[in-house]
């Protein structure tokens, strides 16, 4: 195995990173197109973080417990004396 394959691999990806944001620089009219996948891949990035702590949370005893989690209940946000 040759040593510097970890540094051959992050200058291609760098290149390929660079050719992908020069393309999509020069092609204006996807550049939305671009913004609107990146917005929406965040976005299911976030709910599918949120369902997998949802459902494999290890300190979860049971699903009441688990929906307990999504509650806005002004109580269980601002505690009250």
């Amino acid at each position: 195995m040759d040593s510097d394959e970890p540094d051959r691999g992050r200058r291609f990806a760098k290149r390929l990173g660079e050719a992908l944001l020069e393309c999509l620089f020069e092609t204006e009219e996807l550049f939305p197109y671009a913004l609107l996948l990146l917005f929406l891949g965040f976005g299911f990035y976030l709910v599918a973080g949120m369902a997998y702590h949802l459902m494999f949370d290890p300190n979860a005893m049971d699903v009441a417990s688990r929906l307990d989690l999504l509650s806005i209940a002004p109580d269980k946000w601002t505690p009250r004396s």
